[in-house]
């Protein structure tokens, strides 16, 4: 437990780096990101096919420019909220880990182990243990007849 509670910063760290590296990814869903993409590789002569939103952005008059940054400034939000997911899955991850380190001790009922034959006198609607607590006189009662 002692090596996991040091290796938890890491763990986060390291985490939250990989949740950064997704800003690429997770940036590519977003409408304007995807507009500055299309319109860049337009500009660059890699696709000759254009959209309609390329078009329609073309007769906006709005200039490429102002679309790019937004497009960066996108990204970048985007990169800080992939390292917090990536930090939250960081601290799910070692909490869980932890937990499972930790003995927790039965302190309220332990069944003898060498005379149990799992009869559930142990559970509170057994017939036999409501009548051994004197809440019932006859199993008969509550064990219905064939």
């Amino acid at each position: 437990m002692a090596w996991l509670l040091l290796a938890t910063p890491a763990v986060i760290a390291v985490t939250a780096g990989m949740g950064t590296m997704l800003a690429g990814p997770l940036s590519r869903v977003d409408p304007e990101v995807q507009l500055a993409e299309q319109l860049r590789r337009e500009e660059l002569g890699l696709t000759k096919i254009t959209t309609e939103a390329s078009d329609a952005f073309r007769n906006s008059r709005r200039p490429a420019n102002e679309l790019y940054r937004a497009a960066v400034q996108r990204k970048s939000h985007f990169g800080f909220l992939g390292g917090l997911l990536g930090a939250w899955v960081g601290v799910v991850v070692c909490v869980k880990l932890i937990s499972l380190t930790i003995r927790r001790r039965r302190n309220d009922y332990r069944p003898d182990q060498a005379g149990c034959v799992s009869c559930g006198r142990c559970f509170w609607y057994c017939p036999v243990e409501q009548v051994r607590l004197g809440l019932i006189q006859d199993p008969a009662e509550v064990v219905p007849q064939k």
